[in-house]
């Protein structure tokens, strides 16, 4: 069961892991103009951040249905999730 739970929240991080290093990488391929917004603010807005909310829905679906293997992943996402309207309501 440890490891089964240790698994789910290092896919978790990974997933982030990768996703911010693929937006820092398209950042500094397309820096947007005057006019025109970056390609990493809207693919975080448009692709990333339905993809967080429907994580967040899923691991918190399952660890009411499973039990405690999926709650570390749904605190993460939720925490990524508040940060992310956090830094859009600064922003």
């Amino acid at each position: 069961m440890q490891m089964v739970f240790s698994r789910k929240i290092l896919q978790t991080l990974l997933f982030y892991a990768v996703s911010f290093t693929g937006f820092y990488l398209i950042s500094i391929v397309d820096k947007g103009g005057p006019c025109v917004p970056p390609l990493w603010i809207m693919l975080g807005f448009f692709i990333f951040f339905p993809v967080c909310l429907f994580l967040f829905a899923w691991n918190f679906f399952q660890t009411v249905r499973k039990g405690k293997e999926y709650l570390l992943s749904a605190i993460v996402h939720g925490l990524v999730i508040a940060s992310l309207c956090v830094g859009i309501a600064i922003g």
